[in-house]
């Protein structure tokens, strides 16, 4: 859902000078761990801020809107962009109810 609302955005704005990226960085290590309770030390391995603030403007610089810090293999993005693209095509091509919508009661 980020993915798809961050990209129409970034097409709309596409052209104006206006850039826009959606960031998962997954679990960051800063204080807020510790300000909410919550031991660091019992929590999975955490990216520094340092790092993300990097990846997000590697990202930006490269036109790319999808920032995901930890993830190595960018084709993973294009076969879910790919993935998106079928499943945002096959909409509206046929007026029928798909067969699973269909209650076997009605």
């Amino acid at each position: 859902m980020y993915f798809s609302i961050t990209q129409a955005l970034a097409g709309e704005l596409s052209g104006t000078g206006v850039g826009v990226q959606v960031c998962l960085p997954g679990v960051v290590a800063t204080e807020f761990h510790t300000l909410v309770g919550r031991d660091p030390g019992k929590m999975p391995p955490m990216m520094t801020a340092a790092d993300v603030v990097a990846a997000s403007l590697a990202t930006f610089a490269r036109g790319e809107v999808t920032c995901i810090p930890s993830l190595d293999d960018a084709s993973l993005l294009e076969r879910l962009a790919e993935a998106q693209r079928a499943v945002v095509g096959s909409a509206g091509l046929t007026p029928t109810l798909a067969r699973r919508y269909r209650s076997s009661t009605a």
